[in-house]
């Protein structure tokens, strides 16, 4: 990760990976096995205090989606609301 990279507060994280879990099911695992091991590592390692970067975040977010048949837009509005 460089200085330039966007991050996402890991307290956002920790809720938005409960909420996807909670919404995927076994299809959250699947989803993470569709990401990069580096994104993943980086996204579930997010704790209250920590960054995570943003294309970490998205690339989950688009796989778990990709799980759902769901679009990616939707699913996001739906975790952050």
């Amino acid at each position: 990760m460089n200085a330039t990279t966007t991050r996402v507060r890991g307290l956002l994280i920790v809720r938005q990976r409960e909420v996807l879990r909670r919404m995927a099911g076994n299809g959250y695992e699947r989803a993470l096995a569709r990401v990069s091991a580096a994104e993943r590592e980086d996204y579930e390692s997010a704790g209250i205090l920590s960054w995570c970067a943003q294309s970490s975040a998205r690339a989950v977010t688009l796989a778990v989606a990709g799980e759902l048949g769901q679009d990616p837009l939707q699913l996001a509005g739906e975790v952050v609301a």
